[in-house]
């Protein structure tokens, strides 16, 4: 899977408010502030980080199974 990287705040936010439509307000802000927290760091969400985000806080996935999935993404087992 080819994940581009993102190199700023602005731009993970922009892709999560590409999905602020699935998200309560509170689960909106609960994602913004994860994504926050990171980026002090310079450590910024993918798209595909923010997916997995939307997938936790909707509980489409628990964290057991995302971990599973992302060991399989990175080949790591």
């Amino acid at each position: 899977m080819n994940i581009k990287e993102v190199k700023s705040f602005s731009k993970s936010i922009e892709i999560l408010n590409k999905y602020k439509h699935k998200l309560t307000n509170e689960q909106f802000e609960r994602i913004f502030s994860t994504i926050s927290s990171h980026a002090i760091e310079n450590q910024f969400a993918n798209e595909q980080n923010i997916l997995d985000l939307i997938a936790l806080e909707t509980e489409e996935l628990d964290v057991d199974e995302l971990i599973k999935i992302i060991k399989k993404r990175c080949d790591y087992e």
